[in-house]
């Protein structure tokens, strides 16, 4: 099936069970196929919209990038990012804790912003290394104890119980 698009594609999350996926276009509208619902979008929220990320116990998160705003459906609140951290407004992608109830954000300078529940546990530019490329991703771990952040260079950078097993260097 073929639905016709609003804007460019700018995220992907599967389902919990596996047997869906959302797509997330720029202007902050969710496509649902297979299982995955849509349970609403950001209307009137700040575009452009860089990254959804599939909660555990079923719905999605979406990420604006301009103001690192999280908006949680079901339920359609509204997150703001943790007291003191100041963000350049360019998130690249986001990770959902265990809970379903906290996000880590990641801009391109390797900069995590945290949200509800989500520890924070350092940054790269927080660790005096610089990022060889462009943040494109972060993936926590099955705790939510820690997290890994992947340079569109394939350079790994591991914080909290996230181990490092080596990078995809271009």
């Amino acid at each position: 099936m073929r639905t016709a698009l609003t804007a460019p594609v700018t995220g992907i999350a599967a389902t919990p069970l596996g047997n869906g996926y959302w797509l997330l276009s720029s202007d902050g509208h969710v496509y649902g196929f297979g299982a995955a619902r849509v349970e609403g979008m950001p209307g009137g929220a700040l575009a452009p919209f860089d990254a959804i990320a599939a909660r555990p116990a079923g719905g999605y998160v979406v990420t604006a990038a301009n103001d690192a705003a999280v908006y949680q459906y079901p339920g359609g609140t509204l997150a703001a990012a943790g007291p003191g951290y100041q963000t350049t407004g360019s998130m690249v992608a986001t990770a959902v804790t265990p809970s379903g109830n906290g996000t880590w954000q990641a801009e391109p300078t390797g900069n995590v912003i945290t949200t509800g529940d989500a520890p924070y546990l350092g940054t790269v530019p927080a660790n005096e290394q610089v990022v060889s490329a462009p943040v494109a991703g972060i993936a926590a771990t099955p705790t939510g104890q820690g997290y890994w952040l992947v340079g569109s260079d394939g350079n790994v950078y591991n914080f909290g119980n996230a181990g490092y097993f080596g990078s995809g260097l271009r």
